[in-house]
């Protein structure tokens, strides 16, 4: 593994929070094992000396109650194993009179000075206690008897021998502790594989990304963050492949629309150098191209304007608007065409409904949204509008009583330059529906149930929060949808 590789700092990572978990536990357990052994030494010794004071109240021992040194320490078990202690008999003022190591609780001694009272060690009564020195531990009970009797008798061990059993379970701790690292370091690589094999694969399916090669899945099945990751890249990878199909069919579609009003301008230019047109016939080829160059113009007008709708940079002037007027302003200014087309706009809108929105994006909205409506309408179109504020939008409906949707063509009308049925091809609906995401909307095209068809559009109530919405000057500048409505 390279150092600088995330499975390596990861392992390393893992590894550290493994050793420094186990230091801590085991100075943490070490330190309770040392005061448990020593708690339990110390009550073990105390019950030692309650069974020696009451041996010598039972017997007539007196040799214990005159001033000598001893010389046997005594020998208990203690965890299972042999521990060495030492004893001493002290008179009623506490003064040693027998010990069996002088060196440290000197004959005549006062047994305060040499072991004096803690904080842990109690009140000595007809129960035994214990007390901790700082070199010994010890367990003390009063000698029952007559008030001539000695006072008491002490049991106690040198700490030096409670370290060294100490030690003896700081060599097990040692021990299970090296296990459970080594167990948690292969279960580390383990988890560390785990974690960046998904990433390795990923690396790789970004570089065929970078290749234009789409077709790639991840197909991890996983129900983690990296699984999350990789269900987004393969939408990802979805959404580029199809955003490639589509600029291709785009651009094929485009070069069609282009090419021909090309070839009509290029064939009608060509037969007036060469003399094929004469007279009138001059007249009327000069028509078809100078309405050829107007089509193209429009054409060229709507790819820029759609390439600019669809920029993340573009700018909106959000404003309130009264819905009702500004789609009888684009009504108003169809009308020469509708009444040639012999088909009536009605509008249903209620006069007090608001949209906040782009003044003149909306309006190229319904110019599109309408004329593409009188293009395939028999008689009558209607506009309607209502409020969905559970939703926070305002719904807008087109319908016509045309011919409708062809089920193969519904998918895709909102596709730039797609040719349905009737081999009319356009931007005009994938404007409207760039405009409507632009505020925040929605927009789906259906058939009627009774013949005809409907567009229904969202405009969100407030799309000034969408991202990458900011104030713009308006007028005629970039935004304008001025000829963009092809008819």
């Amino acid at each position: 593994m390279r150092f600088r590789s995330i499975s390596t700092r990861i392992f390393l990572c893992y590894l550290l929070a493994i050793c420094l978990s186990t230091l801590v536990a085991g100075v943490s357990f070490y330190s309770l094992v040392r005061r448990y052994i020593e708690r339990e030494a110390g009550l073990a010794l105390a019950r030692e000396a309650a069974l020696f004071a009451q041996s010598l109240a039972r017997g007539s021992r007196r040799e214990y109650w005159l001033p000598r040194e001893l010389s046997s320490p005594m020998i208990f078990l203690f965890g299972g194993r042999p521990i060495e202690s030492h004893y001493v008999v002290t008179d009623n003022h506490g003064s040693v009179v027998s010990a069996t190591s002088p060196e440290d609780f000197p004959i005549g001694s006062r047994l305060d000075e040499v072991l004096p009272a803690g904080p842990e060690s109690g009140q000595l009564g007809d129960r035994p206690i214990t007390r901790y020195g700082r070199d010994i531990v010890a367990g003390l009970a009063a000698i029952p008897g007559s008030p001539e009797s000695p006072g008491m008798v002490v049991v106690y061990t040198r700490r030096s021998v409670l370290q060294a059993l100490n030690m003896v379970f700081g060599k097990y701790l040692i021990q299970g502790f090296g296990i459970g690292a080594l167990v948690a370091a292969g279960f580390t690589v383990y988890l560390t594989s785990r974690i960046v094999h998904p990433l390795s694969v990923l690396r790789d399916k970004v570089r065929e990304l970078g290749r234009l090669n789409f077709d790639v899945a991840l197909d991890l099945r996983r129900n983690d963050e990296i699984g999350e990751l990789a269900m987004a890249f393969d939408d990802m990878a979805r959404r580029l492949s199809e955003h490639e199909e589509a600029m291709r069919r785009f651009l094929h579609n485009t070069s069609h629309e282009l090419k021909t009003p090309l070839m009509s301008i290029r064939g009608y230019a060509e037969g007036i150098r060469d003399g094929v047109f004469e007279g009138d016939e001059v007249d009327f080829a000069l028509d078809v191209i100078t309405a050829e160059c107007r089509r193209l113009e429009t054409q060229v007008d709507q790819l820029l304007y759609l390439g600019r709708l669809e920029s993340p940079s573009e700018r909106y002037e959000f404003v309130p608007l009264t819905l009702k007027n500004v789609v009888e302003g684009i009504v108003a200014s169809l009308k020469g065409w509708t009444e040639k087309q012999g088909v009536t706009v009605d509008v249903a809108i209620p006069p007090d409904l608001t949209v906040v929105a782009d003044r003149d994006k909306l309006g190229c909205l319904f110019r599109n949204l309408l004329g593409n409506a009188v293009r395939h309408a028999t008689r009558r179109i209607l506009v309607s509008a209502r409020d969905n504020i559970t939703a926070g939008f305002t719904e807008i409906e087109v319908r016509d009583d045309g011919p409708g949707f062809s089920p193969e063509d519904l998918p895709n009308v909102f596709k730039p330059f797609y040719r349905g049925r009737d081999g009319e091809a356009g931007l005009g609906l994938a404007i409207v529906k760039a405009i409507a995401e632009g505020h925040g909307g929605w927009a789906v095209a259906e058939n009627a149930a009774g013949g005809g068809a409907i567009v229904r559009i969202g405009l969100s109530a407030n799309p000034g929060t969408r991202p990458g919405s900011r104030p713009s000057p308006g007028g005629d500048g970039p935004n304008s949808c001025r000829g963009n409505v092809a008819y």
